[in-house]
């Protein structure tokens, strides 16, 4: 993986992505309409969760949006895959991942000092740059939604348990909603280009890892920093209610499903990479001994048209 500082996330080529095909773009809206009906049902569900419109929650709302236009756009690093495909069917080269370095900061402080909704449109301003430079996907709002909403809703839930107590930390909490991107990248990137299924995944498989790396340190390096100012002002972080039971110690089928889902969750994915990587490594071979066979076949074929040619030349000769 190739890593290069940049200024400015405008160094870098401003585009979105869509399917050239009309059946592409039907695909395309449709995913994005599902996508955006998750969230605002995920809003809906977690709306219970206050939100400070008053006095200083104003100033740290106004400073968090200016600052997350200004900390998404400057100061970053560029991810470059030397083995990352471009999309299939343009005459363009494979898209880099653009790590700023404190994008996320501002909406992770809105949402643990503010609340959920005031760090939805923080992280709406600082996922509109990242869209048009970096990502180039009309996904990109809706997947920083999800992330603002998830992680404020871990800072701001109440239940006493220890998981949950650990959750209120802004660092794990982090930690937790990183590893989300994987999926989000997998599940939205894929409607993004033409061809067929096993083109569209291999065009984003190879593009997953520094993509996901990007997305993922930048919400390790907000959740670091939110961790700071959590410890300096743990009064003014989250939100000051009473301790309720947890969903777990109110219902057993909960508890089995709590303990057991993130279980299958893992195991499936990690059978879909093995599967996927084997397959990808015999594909790989196979092409491999395609290629050396015909270049065996050409270097038996050269003594003969030596032998051919040298004929003749004595016969003009």
């Amino acid at each position: 993986m190739q890593i290069e500082w940049i200024l400015s996330l405008t160094q870098l080529p401003p585009y979105l992505a869509f399917p050239s095909g009309w059946l592409g773009r039907f695909a395309l809206v449709t995913a994005w309409l599902a996508c955006a009906g998750f969230v605002g049902w995920l809003v809906y569900h977690w709306r219970r969760y206050p939100s400070r419109w008053k006095g200083e929650a104003i100033g740290i709302l106004a400073l968090a949006a200016l600052a997350s236009l200004l900390m998404t756009l400057f100061i970053g690093l560029r991810l470059t895959a030397p083995n990352a495909l471009p999309p299939p069917g343009l005459p363009i080269q494979a898209s880099s991942a653009a790590f700023m370095l404190f994008a996320a900061l501002p909406w992770m402080i809105a949402g643990g000092m503010v609340g959920i909704f005031p760090a939805l449109i923080v992280a709406a301003l600082s996922s509109i740059p990242l869209m048009i430079w970096s990502t180039h996907s009309i996904f990109t709002p809706l997947e920083y939604l999800f992330y603002a909403l998830l992680f404020s809703a871990m800072i701001h839930q109440r239940y006493r348990t220890p998981f949950y107590r650990w959750l209120r930390h802004p660092l794990v909490a982090a930690g937790l909603v990183s590893a989300f991107s994987p999926l989000a990248f997998l599940l939205t990137r894929i409607w993004l280009v033409d061809g067929s299924a096993a083109v569209r995944l291999d065009y984003v498989l190879t593009n997953l890892r520094h993509s996901t790396l990007a997305t993922a340190g930048m919400l390790w390096l907000g959740g670091i920093f939110s961790q700071v100012v959590f410890m300096l002002a743990p009064k003014r972080w989250g939100t000051p209610a009473p301790l309720l039971p947890s969903p777990a110690e109110r219902s057993l089928a909960a508890r089995f499903v709590y303990l057991f889902l993130p279980l299958v969750l893992l195991v499936t994915v990690f059978l879909m990479a093995v599967v996927w990587r084997v397959a990808e490594n015999a594909a790989r071979q196979m092409i491999m001994n395609r290629l050396q066979g015909m270049a065996q076949l050409s270097a038996d074929s050269i003594p003969y048209f030596l032998e051919a040619g040298q004929n003749m030349i004595q016969q003009i000769a």
